[in-house]
């Protein structure tokens, strides 16, 4: 096992590692879906984008598209770690999403907020995600799998968002 220590985290390394987990572990994967309607279903990953960009309705830090059943599901998820939230921002991820499924890229769509615990309570922006998981909650389930998506275990030392 390799201990990886970082110095400073930023909002993009953790887009990073969500991707990375929600397309190469499964568990992580069902981890996320638990939190919706689609717990407990198969399914199979289509697409995953970070950084995707509507000129009028603003960024979507991390798309992932699955094939559950004989839907596409959108899963558009906003990463915070202490950025200030922006006015509406949950408003435009919905926005998105509606425009994504008029443009047929998915049938249906979950909207969700990774973040520290401490910051879903202190943010009323935060609160008005249909979903939420916690940096706690993906921490806790990093230290007791087995990495599947690499050949170590990633620990959040030195990150002050735990």
């Amino acid at each position: 096992m390799i201990n990886c220590t970082f110095n400073a985290v930023h909002e993009r390394d953790m887009d990073l590692l969500f991707l990375e987990a929600l397309v190469s572990d499964i568990g992580f994967a069902n981890l996320v879906l638990s939190k919706t309607r689609f717990c407990s279903k198969e399914f199979q990953v289509l697409r995953a984008a970070l950084s995707e960009t509507e000129t009028d309705l603003g960024e979507t830090d991390i798309c992932v598209i699955l094939q559950i059943e004989d839907i596409r599901v959108g899963l558009l998820i906003e990463n915070k770690i202490d950025a200030i939230a922006m006015p509406e921002q949950s408003l435009r991820y919905h926005k998105r999403a509606e425009k994504s499924i008029l443009k047929g890229k998915f049938d249906a769509y979950e909207v969700f907020i990774f973040c520290p615990q401490k910051y879903y309570e202190n943010n009323a922006e935060a609160k008005k995600y249909d979903h939420f998981l916690s940096y706690e909650e993906i921490k806790n389930y990093q230290r007791y799998r087995c990495c599947s998506c690499c050949s170590y275990y990633i620990r959040f030392h030195g990150c002050s968002c735990f």
